[in-house]
């Protein structure tokens, strides 16, 4: 019963790895791989399988991971045993030692590298013995060069609708986004050029746009959560040249808002400023407001030349709230010191008209305020009844829900916050801080203590 596994494992102790062949590797894997996923071997006794399964395993699944490390044929081997095991099985196979492989094989588990139960192990068995057959009548043949049918790959039905990327599975990761994956850097590069693949796929149209918007959202979300635990991986993913790509689409995204608001006049356009939710542009937002935590990923948004950075995020500003919110953040981070290439943000932001847009966003006279849209009165609006004005930061508004307060809070807030920061030393900052002082409403906020005005919890 155990003569082929005997004499795999005979020539793994007495032949030196560079005198493996592909015939070698490629006999003795479909040997070796039915003890490791059969419970037990057909054709023993209960007995016997009881008494010889444990040693025959360990050693089969020793040989597996001598063949995975082989320097010439392993790759190969992976492959192939890729087609038959999920990653995260054939990862612990080459990692080993027999033990941990076969208590992996054991046990049911539902990790972000590794989804494997009982059902799935009965399936693999089944498959194997199958082709461990088909094998053997092959090398009674005496044919020995063996390989599975081309597009040949076990379908598990655990893993369908799974979205597995760079090793990981993005659900589950997003479950448990603290998880040590073996490879970060690796997920993160899988993670962002998939994201983007999907992008165009769900930007296209079609009968598939649906599913390619859910998955951008899915791997969006990923790829925040992986970036938030791994720092570093920001200056990463923008020196290969991601952040300037996703810039270019956030901007590609926002060409409608700009097209819109050239055909209104300026009367329109303050009535009219909010356009209907973005979100694969919101997807793309949340990314990049990630990304510019890092000095390293800002100095490259600076100098994206697929689109400026301060101008489209001003234009994403329409979509509502939550992506202004999200603009002012990403802005605050982007213009830090630590960012060699402020000036030229800074430069882009009074191109732009940030530092009046910011201004009107604070005016508590106006009766656009805060938000700077048409979604309903703003906080700090004049009173009508007695013709006073209420003081700068406060919310006494009508028709505005309470959510909706606490948003216009941040909101100036974090405009605040954008407005010194501009006003810092720099080749424009005489420019920047002459139009703070020539505006009473900035003479009302500056030295305040505007973080006050938070929500509990903002």
């Amino acid at each position: 019963m155990q003569s082929s596994l005997q004499l795999c494992w005979n020539a793994l102790m007495t032949w030196h790895p560079s005198c493996f062949s592909k015939c070698w590797c490629f006999c003795a894997m479909p040997a070796c791989l039915p003890y490791v996923c059969s419970w037990p071997w057909p054709g023993s006794s209960a007995a016997a399988a009881e008494a010889e399964g444990a040693a025959a395993k360990a050693a089969a699944a020793g040989v597996l991971t001598a063949l995975l490390a082989q320097p010439t044929h392993g790759p190969r081997v992976n492959l192939l045993l890729l087609k038959l095991l999920p990653p995260g099985l054939v990862a612990t196979i080459a990692e080993g030692p027999p033990e941990a492989v076969l208590r992996a094989l054991r046990q049911s588990v539902e990790t972000p590298e590794c989804i494997w139960d009982a059902r799935m192990a009965s399936q693999a068995a089944a498959e194997v013995a199958q082709l461990a057959a088909a094998i053997r009548r092959q090398h009674a043949a005496h044919s020995f060069d063996w390989a599975p049918p081309a597009g040949y790959q076990l379908q598990y039905d655990s893993l369908r609708g799974e979205v597995y990327v760079g090793g990981v599975y993005v659900r589950l990761f997003l479950k448990n986004p603290k998880y040590a994956v073996r490879d970060p850097v690796k997920f993160a590069e899988a993670l962002v050029e998939r994201y983007l693949q999907e992008l165009l796929a769900a930007a296209a149209g079609g009968d598939a746009a649906a599913a390619a918007l859910d998955r951008c959202l899915l791997l969006s979300a990923a790829a925040v959560a992986l970036l938030q635990g791994h720092g570093l991986l920001a200056d990463h993913v923008a020196q290969l040249g991601y952040s300037g790509r996703l810039l270019a689409l956030l901007a590609g995204r926002t060409a409608g808002i700009k097209a819109a608001q050239q055909q209104q006049g300026q009367q329109q356009q303050q009535q009219q400023q909010q356009a209907a939710p973005d979100e694969l542009g919101g997807s793309i937002l949340r990314l990049l407001h990630q990304l510019a935590s890092s000095p390293g990923a800002s100095e490259a948004l600076a100098v994206a030349v697929g689109a400026p950075l301060v101008p489209t995020l001003v234009t994403a500003m329409a979509w509502g709230h939550g992506a202004s919110i999200l603009v002012l953040e990403t802005l605050k981070r982007a213009l830090g010191v630590g960012n060699r290439q402020r000036d030229l943000l800074v430069g882009q932001a009074v191109q732009a008209g940030l530092v009046q847009k910011l201004l009107a966003m604070l005016d508590w006279r106006s009766s656009r305020g805060s938000s700077g849209s048409s979604s309903g009165s703003v906080a700090g609006a004049a009173d009508s009844s007695t013709g006073q004005q209420e003081a700068p930061g406060s919310s006494g508004t009508a028709g505005v829900t309470q959510a909706q307060e606490q948003e216009q809070a941040v909101e100036r807030t974090l405009a605040v916050d954008v407005l010194r920061l501009l006003a810092e030393d720099g080749a424009y900052a005489a420019q920047v801080n002459a139009l703070l002082g020539a505006s009473p409403v900035w003479a009302a906020y500056r030295d305040q203590q505007h973080d006050m005005f938070l929500p509990s919890g903002a």
